[in-house]
């Protein structure tokens, strides 16, 4: 009877050492996966890819399988980020499994292989997909930012998508959207000629982000206010701002942003009819 006793007694604490350990890997996966989406958010692309990927592989196959999708998820994210498109698809191609726990993961893969350039055509339907499974208010925020990234062609529903994101931000605790959504009512401003509201919105989104430290997302708003400044004739205010997205730019390894921005930049000297000071730009 002790024999029984004692092996039910050690089998209880094996299983005790087994949860505690268990439960202290996964706080230490959680405490990973804030770092390297608090990199992202900053603008730390590749900081936050590497973190991402030396976790996902150091879980791949193992009993965690949310976080290890977490992981490989925000991995791609940075690298779309950084224009390394096809690694990003690499890592995006497979869908999750049929898990509940999985469920609004596979929602955020929908949105994230809609938001690569290689998959414009399926974008639609993939977010159609995501619209349909969505249960968390952040991803809902992510499929309004794409569908009004999408539809660039159409002024009105691109305002109205990004109109619907920046209020489901205001309802958030992640400050992270707010800025990201007046960064993108900016850009759509701009491209219908409305430059005063775009550098309204520019100034916003850059406030709101410089207090989180998002230096990407200001970066961005620096952009989109470049040509808005100068049709409006600021020529310095528009320069400053394209100076300083260019350095953060630069800094954080955005290839595909520094582009656009050295051309928008080599526009506004074209402009200023200084040619020795545009060509470098393009």
């Amino acid at each position: 009877m002790a024999s029984r006793t004692g092996v039910r007694a050690a089998t209880k604490f094996a299983a005790l050492i087994a949860l505690s350990v268990t439960a202290c890997t996964h706080r230490r996966a959680e405490e990973a996966y804030r770092d390297a989406l608090a990199a992202y958010a900053r603008g730390d692309l590749r900081q936050a890819a590497e973190t991402a990927r030396r976790n996902s592989d150091r879980m791949r196959g193992g009993p965690d399988v949310v976080s290890f999708w977490k992981f490989r998820l925000l991995e791609a994210e940075a690298l779309t980020a950084q224009s390394r498109n096809r690694e990003a698809e690499t890592l995006l191609a497979d869908p999750l499994s049929h898990r509940p726990e999985l469920a609004q993961l596979e929602v955020r893969r929908l949105i994230d292989l809609a938001n690569l350039p290689g998959h414009r055509r399926q974008a639609a339907d993939l977010l159609r997909q995501a619209r349909q499974r969505v249960a968390d208010p952040e991803l809902e925020i992510r499929i309004y930012l794409t569908e009004g990234s999408l539809a660039s062609n159409d002024p009105k529903a691109a305002d109205a998508a990004f109109h619907a994101a920046l209020q489901k931000a205001h309802l958030q605790t992640n400050p992270y959207w707010e800025p990201l959504a007046l960064k993108n009512l900016s850009y759509s401003s701009r491209k219908q000629n409305r430059y005063e509201e775009a550098i309204d919105y520019g100034v916003q989104a850059l406030v709101a982000a410089d207090k989180m430290g998002a230096r990407r997302i200001a970066a961005l708003a620096r952009e989109n206010m470049i040509s808005a400044y100068l049709y409006l004739g600021d020529f310095d205010s528009a320069l400053s701002n394209g100076r300083a997205a260019v350095r953060i730019f630069e800094a954080i390894g955005a290839r595909a942003d520094l582009a656009t921005t050295l051309g928008e930049l080599g526009l506004l000297y074209d402009f200023q009819d200084q040619p020795k000071q545009a060509i470098p730009q393009f």
